[in-house]
């Protein structure tokens, strides 16, 4: 078996999580599961890596309504939910 060392690139992941083309990807994701709810709003922010946060107002609605159909959007996207910390 031939001996061999695998090492990341850190600095190029790092480059990459910041770059346009994931930024994009993750702002069309955002974008497509706030497309659920009219009154969601995305923000979208590159640090470390880029992110993007989908909000819905909660002041006088329902709380049976509050997020499913948001959670049902991402959830079609393929994405992970999870209450925000």
């Amino acid at each position: 078996m031939a001996n061999w060392t695998l090492e990341l690139d850190h600095a190029g992941i790092g480059a990459y999580l910041r770059g346009p083309e994931v930024a994009a990807g993750i702002a069309a994701l955002a974008q497509q599961v706030a497309s659920a709810d009219p009154q969601a709003e995305v923000k979208t922010d590159v640090s470390d890596r880029a992110r993007a946060l989908v909000t819905i107002p909660t002041r006088g609605r329902p709380a049976d309504e509050l997020g499913g159909a948001l959670i049902a959007a991402a959830t079609a996207a393929g994405l992970e939910v999870r209450a925000r910390r």
